[in-house]
């Protein structure tokens, strides 16, 4: 499908349209209480009358030419009325309105008045409009086992309407001190009433817990209209008990100063990260206690802070949450507890331990299956279980990419990373904390599953470092190596996997081979099984990331007027492929011209996309258009190669696969071309840059090629593929392969020879080894354990900087 940009414009006669022209309309929203104990407790200050009034009025049904709206916010002129003069659209025959009216009462309560759907028509010479609703009173009031009341320190009532569908739930805050609420309620409802109350003490941050109570009276009779109510919520002396948690935390138990040698905690420390005056985020290293009761009113949480000096001491120790709301059952409600800290490591001849950040989120008690803390009415002593002694695992990072073409950047050359921005030297972002770990980082995540003589799993656990390593131009490759310091909780053994990396390159560039900005994360789908590490306290495990990437350029025309930041904005696998081995999520690419002033007839994105078979989806936005007005285009089904590049335009693709082994006596790479607009007019291909070969001149929409190439030599070559059609659209494919004009040759399902791989035998089929100087067939000894065979590749998709 063409992005058309053609609008088209439509000319209404005088009769066709609706003329629209104000009206003044006498408006009244009261209470129709004539109840005195109602009216008066409306009336008192601070009480439950009018002190705000919104009314929202919209047509109903709406004209042809589209809804029209009015709103009108004002003070009311007293607790039980609020007449005021509503302007509001008329034309001839007048409008029909529906309302919906929120008031705000002089108690802080939110009351939302019946919509209106009978509303308003603005026929006639002076219209009025009344919108009036009969209240209940509901008194709330707090005591103890023996009935004196108890003053709480804050809380909420809520109030749920089943029959109201289109507001959200009253609610009234209570106030420090208070024993007890006039609570508005509407007469015959059947609202359903959730009491938070908070107990202890009057600081919000540390000493107050928050207890719920849920009164369900008037769940099935309606509260009847104009009487005064009262619900008692009793909160007995054991309420009031709150409880604590302590103990220690401790990732790597040893200071180790900012120039000290690698030592037996392999240079990791907790550092000490404040965080700014306006910022949410607690000071860094933190424990989190979490209380999860079903609801998000009924959480109260704590975070405890650990101070420390950075580069000198570590920030960790004992700790102790107070005043948190006991847990007499578990499905009363139970705890999370985590910690979270940031870890620098610290290298010799490498003070400023740039990239050597990592945020560590330890694993969790109530993090699968790990049982949540039950929390007494007294303390629950968590002693060592947050003393963790970490393991290492490390290992060496390779994104490889195409090699370099002058007057195109590299992206693998323009990694972003926050740890790039250190303008001091001492190894921090100089960004706030909230961005620390933007840009491209590696991801370890813990797994719910025991390790070797362990009791609690490493569930919840998370961390990141920032992407390790510099790009050489020479190879096309950006290498790495990354360490992470983890570990399971009461210092056991844990499992985790480095299986996710999250990747930003930018380049602030000024034309379609310049610019470019991508943003996107890739999981290894086989993480479970093969870069799970069990990580014991002091070890050190390895597992290596590798990830092949192919450049992709889209461009897209415009079929009329300028379009500018063309996008991808979505690469998922294609459902009529098999599955890639690694899944790619919020994917971003950004192009040029990125701004309204460059827009163009054409526009370009320049990205890297993971090697697989992929559909994307690309967007732009008209230059003749408001910011925002973007268009998705029809998605598009590629296949990017290892470390090649293809180009194509949205409605000229080329369809075609090159392999990574070419082999047998007969080789060939054939495809097809898929136009949408001009013809395709010519098809030629070139080997290890050499003088293109005109493989056909078409002249049409969809031709086929074949390419012969069973008479190259073996070894590695590159190849590039292009079609060009008759309005200058270009398609190509850029690639390199292995020619092994042997092939594989199997003998009663043993392997004898294969060009293009190596030879390795497991036990376990997991760790693998490559077997070297073995002679076909492989003979195994009866009385060794089972083996298993596979063919590994040797050989890479390599640029040939031809």
């Amino acid at each position: 499908m063409k992005p058309s940009l053609i609008l088209s414009v439509i000319l209404a006669t005088a009769a066709q349209a609706q003329i629209f022209t104000p009206k003044d309309i006498d408006l009244s929203v009261s209470f129709s209480n004539v109840n005195p104990a109602v009216t008066s407790a409306m009336s008192s200050p601070g009480g439950p009358g009018l002190k705000r009034v919104l009314v929202t009025a919209t047509t109903f049904p709406a004209p042809a030419e589209g809804a029209r709206q009015a709103l009108k916010d004002y003070v009311a002129t007293g607790p039980l009325a609020a007449p005021a003069i509503f302007t509001v659209d008329d034309t001839v025959g007048g409008l029909t309105y529906a309302a919906q009216v929120l008031a705000e009462l002089h108690s802080g309560q939110q009351y939302y008045f019946p919509r209106a759907t009978a509303g308003l028509n603005t026929a006639g010479a002076n219209p009025a409009w009344s919108i009036a609703d009969t209240a209940s009173l509901v008194n709330f009031q707090f005591v103890d086992s023996v009935g004196a009341p108890v003053a709480v320190n804050g809380g909420i009532i809520l109030a749920n309407d089943p029959d109201i569908t289109d507001t959200a739930p009253s609610n009234l805050y209570l106030a420090d001190g208070a024993t007890g609420a006039a609570f508005l309620a509407r007469g015959g409802s059947h609202t359903t009433f959730a009491v938070y109350v908070d107990l202890g003490g009057t600081d919000a941050a540390a000493t107050k817990y928050r207890k719920k109570y849920t009164v369900e009276n008037y769940a099935i009779t309606a509260i009847p209209s104009d009487t005064v109510q009262t619900v008692t919520i009793v909160i007995d002396a054991a309420a009031n008990t709150s409880g604590s948690l302590s103990g220690r935390f401790d990732v790597t138990q040893s200071a180790v100063s900012a120039n000290e040698a690698p030592s037996t905690n392999d240079g990791f420390f907790e550092i000490y990260a404040p965080t700014p005056p306006n910022d949410s985020h607690p000071d860094y290293p933190v424990l989190r206690t979490t209380f999860n009761a079903g609801d998000g009113y009924g959480n109260w949480d704590r975070d405890t802070s650990f101070l420390g000096m950075n580069f000198s001491s570590e920030a960790s120790g004992a700790f102790t949450s107070a005043n948190l709301l006991p847990s007499p059952a578990p499905a009363e409600g139970s705890y999370n507890v985590y910690g979270e800290t940031f870890l620098r490591r610290s290298i010799s001849g490498d003070p400023a331990g740039m990239h050597r950040l990592q945020f560590l989120r330890t694993p969790w008690l109530g993090g699968g299956s790990n049982p949540a803390a039950q929390i007494p009415a007294g303390n629950f002593d968590t002693a060592d279980t947050f003393v963790i002694n970490p393991g290492y695992l490390t290992g060496s990072v390779t994104l490889a990419g195409p090699d370099v073409i002058a007057g195109y950047p590299a992206l693998l050359a323009h990694v972003v990373r926050s740890t790039d921005d250190d303008t001091n030297g001492d190894g921090l972002p100089d960004s706030p904390i909230a961005d620390w770990f933007n840009g491209s980082v590696i991801r370890a995540n813990g797994l719910d599953t025991l390790a070797t003589g362990a009791t609690l799993t490493a569930s919840g656990g998370q961390s990141f470092v920032p992407l390790p390593g510099s790009f050489n131009p020479s190879s096309g490759d950006f290498t790495g190596h990354y360490h992470f310091a983890l570990g399971g909780l009461n210092g056991e053994s844990a499992f985790w996997q480095a299986n996710t990396t999250s990747l930003r390159f930018y380049n602030p560039g000024t034309s379609a081979n310049t610019y470019f900005f991508t943003d996107f994360s890739l999981t290894d789908r086989t993480s479970e099984v093969t870069l799970r590490r069990e990580m014991a306290p002091d070890a050190t495990r390895t597992s290596d990331i590798s990830h092949e990437f192919g450049e992709v350029s889209l461009r897209i025309r415009a079929t009329s007027g300028t379009i500018y930041q063309p996008q991808i904005r979505n690469v998922t696998d294609d459902p009529t492929k098999p599955l890639n081995p690694i899944a790619v999520s919020d994917f971003l690419a950004d192009g040029w011209p990125n701004t309204q002033a460059d827009a163009a007839t054409t526009a370009t994105v320049r990205c890297l996309i993971p090697a697989g078979t992929w559909v994307l989806t690309p967007r732009i936005n008209p230059g003749d258009q408001a910011p925002g007005a973007s268009i998705d285009l029809v998605p598009i089904s590629i296949e990017v190669p290892a470390r090649g590049r293809i180009g194509f335009e949205t409605e000229f693709l080329m369809n075609t696969s090159i392999p990574a082994c070419l082999s047998g006596s007969t080789a060939a790479i054939s495809g097809t071309i898929t136009s949408t607009g001009s013809l395709v007019t010519e098809i030629r291909y070139s080997i290890d840059g050499g003088t293109p070969i005109v493989i056909s001149t078409p002249n049409s929409l969809t031709p086929s090629f074949s390419i012969d190439l069973s008479a190259l030599a073996d070894g590695p070559h590159r190849i590039v593929i292009t079609a060009t059609g008759a309005g200058g659209e270009e398609a190509f494919v850029d690639s390199t392969f292995h020619r092994d004009a042997v092939g594989l040759t199997i003998q009663k399902a043993v392997i004898l020879t294969w060009g293009c791989g190596v030879l390795q035998t497991s036990t376990d089929m997991e760790n693998w080894t490559d077997v070297t100087g073995a002679t076909s067939p492989f003979a195994v000894p009866t009385d060794e354990p089972k083996r298993f065979w596979q063919v590994r590749y040797e050989w890479s998709h390599r640029p040939l900087n031809l």
